[in-house]
């Protein structure tokens, strides 16, 4: 094999996500459509730099159509109820825009369905973090604050984003431990 370098195998391009939402309409009983308001992402060979948009300086169409260029790009998605949330909301916000769907697969790591089976705990985001210590925060959002975001209200535009940017910041934190402890 002459001339053929063998290397190490590239790293995987792991992309973290959430998604931040408003209620539609409601489809019957307590189940309600969502309207996306708002995505924050960060890859894995940048952790510290957290991108977001939202409904105050993008449109839905923009959120759904990065939302595919972002996953379609990624080797791994991940997100805490990625697989039970974000990825189907993502996939919502493509089909109200009438964009193409995600073609590739996606190989998705979540860190509350793939879980070590546990019972008598919260696997909730911010409970799951504080029981292993993580030390980023998660940031609270009353339910007037989440109002006025979701609404465009002026000035309300900081609590939906530090809000997903934290989620991002949070889930990158808890799933290194995660991993390093076995889980």
């Amino acid at each position: 094999m002459r001339g053929v370098k063998l290397g190490l195998p590239k790293p995987l391009r792991i992309l973290t996500l959430d998604w931040e939402c408003l209620p539609g309409h409601w489809i019957g009983s307590d189940y309600v459509s969502r309207v996306v308001t708002a995505l924050a992402w960060s890859w894995s060979d940048e952790p510290e730099l957290i991108e977001v948009v939202t409904h105050y300086d993008s449109t839905r169409p923009y959120m759904a159509s990065l939302f595919l260029d972002l996953v379609t790009e990624a080797d791994v998605v991940t997100g805490h109820w990625i697989t039970g949330f974000d990825l189907p909301v993502g996939n919502g916000a493509l089909l109200r825009e009438n964009l193409s769907p995600v073609t590739k697969g996606i190989m998705a790591s979540d860190t509350k369905t793939q879980l070590m089976k546990t019972s008598g705990r919260s696997l909730s985001q911010q409970n799951l973090a504080a029981s292993l210590g993580v030390k980023a925060p998660k940031v609270n959002v009353t339910l007037r604050e989440w109002e006025e975001f979701n609404l465009r209200e002026p000035g309300a535009t900081e609590y939906g984003v530090e809000r997903v940017m934290a989620d991002v910041r949070q889930h990158q934190e808890m799933r290194a431990l995660l991993i390093e402890r076995g889980w």
